[in-house]
């Protein structure tokens, strides 16, 4: 059960569509290029499993410059999610960047 969990959820159960899990990928590993050229094709704030977003898995990989070029591009740490947020999680980040 714990892939159900959004936390512990792998990347390809948490983005069932292939772009959007393109984007999610992309941020979490800093890849802004790759960002950049994606959010022409796909919704910076699209949802996943439990209503995750690709700022969520950048944050989850700890890739602060992925998660500022998330927001950068209008992605919402505010949309609510499995009973949370990415401002949530990022409060509890170890990483005090991500606030």
């Amino acid at each position: 059960q714990r892939n159900d969990l959004v936390i512990a959820m792998p990347i390809e159960v948490m983005f069932l569509d292939k772009m959007v899990r393109t984007l999610a990928e992309a941020a979490g590993t800093g890849k802004l290029d790759a960002i950049e050229a994606l959010v022409d094709r796909v919704d910076v704030n699209s949802r996943g499993k439990h209503g995750a977003t690709p700022l969520f898995w950048a944050l989850r990989s700890g890739n602060l410059s992925g998660f500022t070029k998330l927001l950068k591009l209008g992605a919402d740490p505010n949309i609510e999610f499995a009973d949370s947020s990415v401002m949530h999680w990022a409060a509890q980040h170890e990483n005090i960047g991500f606030l």
